[in-house]
């Protein structure tokens, strides 16, 4: 992990922060995937729960409410 983040987010945390700050996401997508079989396989038998750890980071595009 980069030594430079302080804090990590699921996807849903990312969600929640924007709103929670007034802000309307149009775009998020997630980078730098890891592209492991075994993760794959683990994501397939847990019903895709973890599926957002497949990605490092988030890239978002959002714009505030009060616009």
């Amino acid at each position: 992990m980069d030594v430079t983040h302080l804090r990590f987010f699921s996807k849903k945390s990312i969600v929640r922060l924007f709103n929670d700050c007034g802000f309307q996401i149009e775009l998020i997508e997630g980078i730098s995937s890891a592209q492991s079989m075994k993760f794959r396989l683990l994501n397939f038998l847990l019903f895709g729960k973890i599926r957002d750890l497949k990605y490092m980071q988030f890239a978002v595009v959002a714009k505030s409410n009060t616009e």
